[in-house]
């Protein structure tokens, strides 16, 4: 959750972008593209949408500690994959359970109020 929540403050991104975030995440020139988000309203099989575009916070300054920390987060997520065998589930996103699934909005609310 640090991640998340670093990569939250560094960009100014909202929830359902940073739980849609996907593998391999582009940068370009300090920038950072979001092509799906989450929704906290499921539509079939997965809440997905295509977020609106706008512009973001995300300048080169915070570039290499992002690339850092997502670095990191990546390494303990394969070690979770590993340690949970046949019970991951594959999407690709960076932010998931302990399974792979994708995180519940409304619960990562509740973790930044721990934080």
């Amino acid at each position: 959750m640090k991640t998340l929540f670093y990569l939250a403050l560094a960009t100014g991104m909202r929830k359902g972008e940073l739980l849609g975030l996907k593998c391999p995440i582009w940068i370009r020139q300090g920038i950072l593209f979001v092509s799906k988000a989450t929704s906290t309203t499921p539509v079939k099989d997965f809440p997905w949408y295509r977020p609106r575009p706008r512009l973001g916070a995300a300048k080169s300054s915070w570039v290499k500690e992002t690339l850092k920390r997502l670095e990191t987060h990546s390494v303990q997520q394969e070690l979770t994959k590993v340690s949970v065998g046949g019970r991951w589930q594959e999407n690709g996103l960076i932010f998931t359970t302990g399974i792979g699934t994708y995180l519940d909005q409304t619960k990562v609310s509740r973790e930044l109020r721990k934080f």
